[in-house]
């Protein structure tokens, strides 16, 4: 008989479960209120992505989320916010120096992380029309503002 793989969810309850048998103390992955810690959310999103998608996939939303949790400060998913990403196309185009495309996919990437988390419609332009994600980072790039805060 094959065994099924478990999902990320079930593997992470099973360490979770096999660290406190054995005497470890495990820290929970939420915070106050039920807010979840960003590199909590990060960990368990890389975790079921290697799972489901191909090696190069899980190296490029490893870098990319590793890029996004340098240029953003908040401590929970929930505190994130549309300027947070801003911040991140900023901190992509002026500190990496990444080429226009290169921005737009570590950009689309990290916004479908934060998709998984439940965060939606931050990339909103005029008149609250949602836009796609790149045309915010191509926005940001062609008028290379940087947001100060």
């Amino acid at each position: 008989m094959i065994r099924p793989k478990p999902s990320a969810r079930r593997s992470a309850k099973e360490a979770e479960l096999n660290a406190i048998n054995n005497g470890i103390s495990v820290t929970p992955a939420a915070v106050q209120d039920g807010h979840k810690l960003v590199v909590d959310a990060v960990a368990e999103f890389l975790e079921e992505t290697k799972l489901t998608k191909k090696p190069k996939t899980l190296a490029a939303y490893t870098k990319d989320l590793s890029y996004f949790t340098e240029s953003c400060s908040k401590r929970c998913v929930e505190e994130i916010e549309r300027k947070d990403m801003l911040k991140f196309a900023a901190f992509l185009w002026d500190e990496k120096e990444l080429e226009p495309r290169t921005c737009w996919n570590k950009f689309s990437n990290v916004m479908s992380f934060l998709k998984a988390q439940g965060v939606r419609g931050m990339v909103k332009g005029p008149a609250g029309k949602v836009l796609p994600a790149g045309m915010l980072v191509e926005i940001q790039i062609l008028s290379k503002t940087t947001m100060a805060g």
